[in-house]
């Protein structure tokens, strides 16, 4: 075959392919990637916690109070986002420390230490389903960082410069402290919950002691931990059953903040408590270690209880807000000895860190409204008198009216009764997406966003006279932002009147339209007749190509 017939044979099919798939492209458009969401973190801040220690006047703690400033449209329940401190600090968080809303008291952002090692630890927040009812939550919350380590604040006060990293964005700070302490020896503690003046409040002195293997030759290691007889410990009562002892291969670090991993050993096996001992007069939890590890970290975590007002949390510093406040310095007992109580063995007696209330903060909502305006109407209109023969145009439009976009808005009408009396002349016309008959309901779903409307439009051919046809049209979001929305349904009836018998141009059963296959009653966009034009035009090119090279073919002489 020469060259030419076959390169014209060629540029026949790839203009025919070339006709199906730009008809396909135009109908069908091409979906977007969706973009990632970045973190809702907009601004860290740091401040120096000035407490007022009774056992040392206007001195500041190696601790800050780190405040995160965030900003979410449109979040999902469960969605999370993360802060990680410097190296060489630790988070302290109350336990269920929440973010809640500013009004109603709504839990929207639960707060928690997600991760907790040298390169600092990840400080997460989770959205609530009560936040995912919003358009959007504004608000921050406080927690407090104890620089430990290399990075102990320094005891003549100075400056700390810190960095803090949330879904990529740095955040630096450079916050000035006075005199600063190193509270953390062996004994500390930390509140579980706060005291009112009738219900009890719930803390925990823990004590950590290095494993000795020599001091099993004096019949095991021991390790306490206590509190002195001021207040509010003076009342305390010792939770027995919540007495835990753990063991860590490395110092699992400062035990003024709850102390949490390592291998929690058995009482009994392991080793063995006394809550009712005392050390120096001091009420006291002793645990006796049968076996203990040479080099080993031993922390031994003490519950009380205790009832009255808690008067004693100092707020002098008004930088930070009045929700994480709440920490009270007192003094606390921790020993480590044989378990022959020899006095010549040291006790340490160390400030003892405790929080009250919830650390954590408040936040602003825009509530969902979701709401859907539906408008529809009929030519003729409702009520009118048709025969058959005439066409109904049904026109419907749907309009998100709300504040919160609309990802499964909906728009039905019931045809059951049309169809037994018409058929419908030519396809669903749709603005934004497809609508298509579902058996005997239209049906569009898709999404629109706040002030978007889709309109949807369709004609009928009436056939068979003496009958009603009643197209009931309804919308709803049962899915939407902040509760379901619904739109006020609509109906339209039209009284189809017999034909008369001597018209002679009425349709017949025989010769009326037919009803379109299923698939045929879909329609993507606007208007897709240009698309099927285009198609249908480059689709006949190729068929005039190919006959023309038939005829050439036939027509000229074969050359040998």
């Amino acid at each position: 075959m020469p060259v030419e017939r076959r390169s014209r044979r060629r540029f026949a099919a790839v203009l025919s392919l070339a006709a199906v798939l730009g008809a396909a492209l135009v109908g069908g458009g091409i979906a977007p990637a969706s973009a990632a969401s970045s973190s809702p973190v907009t601004a860290v801040s740091v401040a120096p916690y000035e407490a007022a220690n009774p056992l040392v006047p206007s001195a500041a703690l190696p601790f800050l109070a780190v405040t995160v400033v965030f900003d979410r449209e449109l979040a999902s329940a469960g969605e999370i986002f993360d802060v990680r401190t410097p190296a060489g600090t630790r988070a302290v968080l109350s336990t269920a420390a929440t973010v809640t809303d500013a009004e109603g008291g709504t839990p929207l952002v639960e707060v928690t230490v997600a991760d907790s090692g040298a390169a600092g630890d990840l400080v997460r927040g989770t959205f609530t389903a009560a936040a995912a009812d919003a358009v959007s939550v504004t608000g921050s919350f406080t927690f407090f960082l104890q620089v430990v380590g290399s990075g102990i604040l320094d005891a003549a006060g100075g400056v700390y410069s810190a960095e803090f990293e949330s879904g990529g964005q740095v955040f630096r700070s450079d916050v000035a402290y006075g005199t600063a302490l190193d509270l953390f020896q062996r004994a500390g503690g930390h509140w579980t919950s706060g005291a009112t003046a009738t219900s009890p409040a719930r803390f925990v002195v823990q004590a950590k002691a290095i494993g000795d293997a020599s001091a099993a030759d004096f019949g095991g290691q021991w390790v306490a931990a206590g509190t002195e007889e001021t207040a509010p410990f003076g009342g305390s009562v010792a939770d027995c059953s919540s007495t835990t002892l753990r063991v860590f291969d490395v110092d699992p670090g400062p035990v003024n903040v709850p102390v949490e991993g390592g291998t929690p050993l058995t009482e009994g096996i392991d080793f063995t408590v006394n809550c009712d001992d005392t050390l120096d007069g001091q009420p006291i939890v002793s645990a006796t270690i049968a076996a203990p590890r040479q080099g080993a970290f031993y922390v031994l975590s003490s519950a009380r209880n205790t009832t009255g007002e808690g008067t004693w949390f100092p707020v002098d510093n008004l930088d930070i807000p009045e929700v994480a406040r709440q920490v009270a310095l007192y003094s606390a007992v921790g020993a480590v000895s044989d378990a022959s109580r020899d006095p010549s063995h040291p006790t340490q007696k160390s400030t003892l860190l405790l929080y009250a209330g919830r650390t954590a903060g408040t936040a602003t909502t825009v509530a969902a409204v979701p709401r859907l305006a539906l408008e529809a109407s009929a030519v003729p209109g409702a009520g009118a008198e048709v025969r058959p023969g005439d066409r109904i145009r049904y026109q419907m439009t749907l309009t998100n009216t709300g504040n919160v976009p609309l990802t499964d808005a909906t728009l039905t009408a019931d045809l059951a009764s049309l169809l037994r009396s018409a058929g419908i002349d030519g396809a669903f016309q749709a603005s934004v997406g497809q609508a298509r008959l579902d058996g005997t309901v239209m049906r569009w779903v898709g999404t629109l966003a706040p002030g978007e409307s889709v309109t949807v439009s369709f004609t009928a051919l009436v056939r068979v006279g003496g009958s009603v046809i009643d197209v009931d049209v309804t919308a709803e979001s049962p899915g939407a932002r902040g509760g379901a929305a619904a739109a006020e349904p609509q109906s339209f009836e039209h009284e189809v009147l017999a034909a008369v018998p001597t018209d002679p141009g009425l349709p017949t059963d025989s010769d009326g339209p037919t009803d379109p296959p299923r698939g045929a009653l879909a329609q993507t966009g606007a208007d897709s007749s240009g698309a099927a034009a285009l198609g249908g035009m480059l689709l006949l090119a190729g068929v005039v190509i190919s006959t023309v090279a038939g005829l050439r073919r036939r027509t000229t002489p074969s050359r040998s």
